[in-house]
């Protein structure tokens, strides 16, 4: 096979695996939850597949389905689709759902905190409209050409609009599901940064209100003379208006909507005291009770993916103040502070106590000695759930009070002898109480019906809890619940949501945030007489966090819609100050713009007619997933792919094969993956379509490796950090290896390394994998935290079959550690071979070039290139074999350049490092003395070439050589090279 049609073989292959993997339940954790017994609702238009313990919700659902369908359809001029398959799962806490252009809908329906952004709706009805809306689209937008190529690759349709038209559709305008989002991103100047559910749903409320309904239906039907869909020249057509001219317009509607909205709000300044935190950015806060310390969830570098949990302690090496002014009002950051004298900058010790991700905020144990709070975990099967832990500040020593409960929002008596919290089960929550020693769990509400809870606060006589409760009909109150006799008082009725509520210290009111008028804002409510005060009239957002400790006022956080800033003192009795709002209709009648076909609420309790409910087999629901044919790149044959999954997607089947002209033989490839029951395991067949690829001795060395190859990945976590996760790996290969040569004068191509074999072989590998990163920016470039270790076991024997018998050990670890703006990398390897292996694997180092990827490199599934590493110490040019060897690398890392100005149709230079640079190695023969140790230093520089902000690989250049060389002051050999980052 030429080199040519060999590279769009791989390119498509490798297009297609990527695609068709990311799909089912299971790709969000890799764990296949065998545990799980399932099975299948089929209606009308729909199969539900379900797991055993939510068969109520499957049947509320498919109701549920069924009732939205027929609106769905009509909304956008279709008749009828295929049969869609919907899985429904509460393996994890995962606020999702996602729809596949195969017909498949999945949706993780067992959700508590979605009740913040779905005010008086509930979750399984707005997720299932919304996912089915998709689905519709896909439909209406199908073309001859083959999905998911013709909406990815052809169409051109923006990501606003596939989330736009769901959310218009669907939904309502609230505060969390767009409103605070655009507030966010318009007083940032960030609009062309919004989730496309967001800025989708306000361009298509926008355009309907502008355009028509109709010019929406038009434009998803539209086809150019090909019968092929394409969304700008659709646009333009419908519409009158080039696409780009359409967002602008937009742009300029939004910002005079919002920055007319906001003139006529109240400030943050006006309301109380503004105040910072001493991080770069905060997402929640708690002070504690002696007010010297702030825990704060937030994260103190633009480049972190995750979240901290850091504890700020107040430096009192200065004179006194009391405390809270000392901590909150010598923070005030205000308008009219900046034009007097500055005060002296508190100092503050943060450190930081946990990472991962939490939730909402933490709570200080009475005597300021604990921290409770809500983190997400994996849990027992490998589940992701929020269990709730417990902190001694002083140490950093937890333990996790909840296991497996699916727990959130903690809060401490007042005594400190308990603490209550919500836990939910397949979308029934209730409150419990536990001992800060994880003992004494019961429940003290008993709700059986479709119930969310949040935000349960003691009073401060602990005789009493207030929290607020979304009941069946969707709306979300504030109730109190009396401790001993568990009788309960409904406190709001307002259908916007009220929640977080805070105490006033007397326990004879109560100070909460609402979403009345779209916008979170506080209110106070008198206990006895039931009357309710709005506090404050912000354009932007405001929550309540607690009572200032030993003051008078009620904490809030804000809208960080400037910096850091977002803590606020409020008086809790307040009265606004702001007039009715008066924005000219032209600017904001798209608010209240809704479809022509509107969607009714759906009764989840309607009969719905069950054709079968039967357990499910995936043999039942085959669905063509996709498939794609073209031809090489000088037109001398023809290469297609064809995948099939089930309607769960655990079930995955590949194929694909290429007929070159001219007598050229052949290839192709025959793959199946399962992941419903014990380990991810996969099975595959391929002849022609696998290769293994390395620089050999001044030239190349390519391997054909035909035959089955069997795969198992089995995942784990203990549960303390998500970044912290373990991996098993097994894999069975029978293959014929056929090595070839090529790209070196004849004469020279043994000259330094061994003759290359081919024959058979059978393989059995083992891997064990511990990878301890967080999600970092930085970890493709410049990495400053992280480590890892990979142990391999080889295995052949000729005996079982094939021709060769050999045992092989690899150890592979790095480590990286932060040195202030620069990083310190070391990495070591160790190879141990016994027997007879195929000459070709050697172990030693040699002057040859590596390859390396960003990703690094990995023998588990999709390795359809294997890429094995050469061993070649910078500035070092020789050839050193044996059967053991050591290699490793040392390099302090420096930033230089951001970013490099250049961009190629597409591809771009990504940031610019140095290093100071040494490798290390040696390799000798068992049973005989190691040789003298290679030791190279010296420095260069890193640059990546991109696609977009995608790094495709990374190179380097400098000057190194042996450390015996630069103290006799040689001139160091110049190198130019694919550069390593991590090395898994």
């Amino acid at each position: 096979m030429t080199n040519k049609k060999l590279l769009l073989y791989i390119l498509i292959y490798f297009s297609l695996l990527r695609v068709a993997l990311p799909q089912g339940t299971w790709v969000w954790t890799m764990r296949t939850h065998p545990e799980l017994d399932w099975f299948t609702l089929e209606t009308k238009h729909f199969n539900i597949h379900y797991h055993n313990g939510i068969e109520d919700i499957a049947h509320r659902g498919a109701s549920i389905a069924e009732q939205v369908w027929p609106t769905l359809l009509e909304q956008l001029d279709l008749e009828k689709t295929p049969k869609v398959d919907i899985t429904f799962t509460a393996e994890d806490e995962i606020m999702n759902g996602y729809a596949m252009w195969s017909n498949q809908v999945f949706i993780w329906v067992d959700q508590n905190d979605a009740v913040i952004w779905l005010e008086d709706e509930k979750w399984l009805f707005q997720v299932i409209a919304h996912e089915l809306q998709h689905i519709a689209v896909m439909n209406a937008v199908k073309t001859w050409i083959p999905e998911p190529w013709g909406i990815a690759f052809i169409s051109g349709i923006p990501g606003w609009f596939v989330e736009g038209t769901a959310e218009y559709y669907t939904e309502k305008w609230r505060p969390y599901r767009a409103d605070i989002s655009h507030k966010w991103h318009i007083l940032k100047n960030k609009t062309d940064h919004m989730d496309p559910h967001h800025d989708g749903f306000s361009k298509m409320k926008y355009w309907a209100d502008r355009f028509g309904d109709s010019t929406i239906v038009k434009l998803i039907h539209h086809r150019n003379k090909l019968k092929l869909f394409r969304f700008k020249k659709a646009f333009k057509e419908v519409t009158g208006i080039e696409l780009n001219q359409f967002e602008e317009d937009w742009r300029r509607h939004m910002n005079t909507y919002y920055y007319g909205y906001r003139s006529q709000k109240e400030t943050f300044e006006e309301i109380g005291n503004v105040m910072s935190l001493p991080v770069k950015e905060a997402s929640e806060f708690a002070i504690s009770p002696d007010s010297m310390k702030i825990a704060i969830v937030g994260r103190n570098n633009k480049g972190q993916w995750d979240q901290s949990l850091f504890i700020a302690v107040l430096d009192t090496s200065k004179p006194k103040k009391n405390a809270v002014s000392k901590l909150l009002s010598s923070l005030c950051t205000t308008r009219e502070d900046t034009a007097k004298k500055k005060k002296p900058k508190v100092k503050y010790e943060v450190e930081e106590i946990d990472y991962g991700r939490f939730g909402a905020r933490p709570r200080w144990s009475p005597d300021g000695t604990k921290l409770a709070y809500a983190k997400y975990r994996y849990g027992v099967h490998g589940s992701l759930i929020w269990d709730i832990r417990v902190v001694v500040t002083e140490t950093g020593k937890g333990q996790w009070l909840t296991k497996d409960l699916r727990a959130a929002h903690p809060d401490w008596s007042p005594d400190g002898e308990q603490i209550v919290f919500v836990a939910h089960h397949n979308g029934i929550a209730n409150l419990y109480t536990i001992k800060p020693d994880g003992s004494g769990k019961q429940a003290i509400t008993q709700f059986e019906d479709d119930t969310q809870l949040l935000t349960p606060r003691w009073s401060p006589d602990g005789k009493q809890i207030a929290y607020a409760a979304s009941a069946p009909n969707g709306n979300c109150d504030i109730f109190i619940l009396d401790v001993e006799s568990r009788n309960t008082q409904q406190v709001t009725t307002d259908p916007a949501v009220d929640y977080l509520p805070v105490w006033h210290p007397g326990g004879k009111k109560i100070t909460y945030t609402s979403h009345k008028s779209s916008t979170p804002n506080l209110h106070t409510v008198d206990l006895a007489t039931g009357e309710s005060l709005q506090v404050t009239d912000v354009g932007e957002a405001i929550w309540g966090v607690q009572w200032t400790p030993k003051g008078t006022t009620i904490t809030a956080s804000t809208l960080d819609d400037v910096d850091s800033v977002r803590v606020v003192q409020v008086d809790p009795n307040r009265d606004v100050t702001t007039d009715s709002l008066s924005v000219r209709e032209s600017f904001s009648q798209w608010r209240e713009k809704s479809p022509e076909h509107l969607l009714s609420r759906a009764d989840p309790e309607a009969p719905v007619e069950i054709l079968q409910d039967r357990a499910y087999r995936f043999y039942r629901h085959p669905k063509h997933f996709t498939w794609l044919m073209l031809p090489y790149l000088d037109l001398s044959g023809l290469f297609g792919v064809t995948a099939w999954t089930d309607g769960m997607g655990r079930h995955f089947i590949q194929a694909g094969g290429g007929t070159p002209s001219g007598g050229e033989e052949g290839g192709y490839f025959l793959s199946y993956l399962n992941a419903e029951m014990g380990p991810l395991w996969g099975i595959s067949y391929i002849s022609n379509a696998q290769w293994k690829f390395r620089f050999y001795d001044g030239g190349g060395l390519q391997e054909r490796l035909d035959g089955w190859t069997l795969t198992m990945v089995q995942p784990h976590n203990f549960g303390t950090h998500q970044s912290s996760s373990h991996t098993l790996g097994l894999q069975l290969t029978l293959q014929d290896r056929q090595a070839t040569l090529y790209g070196a004068p004849e004469d020279s191509l043994i000259r330094n390394l061994p003759v290359p074999e081919s024959g058979r072989e059978g393989l059995l590998s083992l891997q064990y994998v511990w990878l301890n990163r967080r999600p970092h920016k930085q970890n493709v470039v410049l990495p400053k935290q992280g480590w890892g270790m990979v142990v391999t076991m080889d295995v052949a024997d000729s005996r079982v079959y094939g021709e060769f018998s050999y045992r092989r050990w690899t150890v592979d670890s790095f480590l990286n550690l932060p040195l202030g703006p620069a990083a310190f990398f070391l990495r070591g390897k160790g190879v141990s071979l016994s027997g007879s292996p195929p000459e070709q694997e050697y172990v030693g180092l040699s002057n040859d070039p590596p390859i390396y990827l960003p990703t690094g490199y990995s023998r588990l599934f999709g390795d359809f290139a294997i890429l094995e590493e050469n061993h070649n110490p910078r500035g070092w040019d020789g050839f050193q074999i044996g059967n053991r060897m050591v290699f490793g690398t040392g390099e302090l890392r420096l930033p230089l350049i951001p970013k490099l100005p250049v961009n190629i149709l597409g591809f771009s230079l990504g940031s610019v490092t140095g290093a100071v640079i040494s490798d290390f190695g040696n390799a000798w023969y068992g049973g005989t003395s190691p040789t003298d140790w290679i030791t190279t230093f010296g420095y260069g520089v890193k640059v990546a070439l991109q696609a977009g902000d995608t790094p495709l690989a990374h190179f380097s250049l400098g000057y190194a050589q042996k450390l015996d060389e630069w103290e006799k002051q040689k001139e160091p050999r110049f190198y130019a090279r694919m550069a390593l980052i991590n090395p898994f």
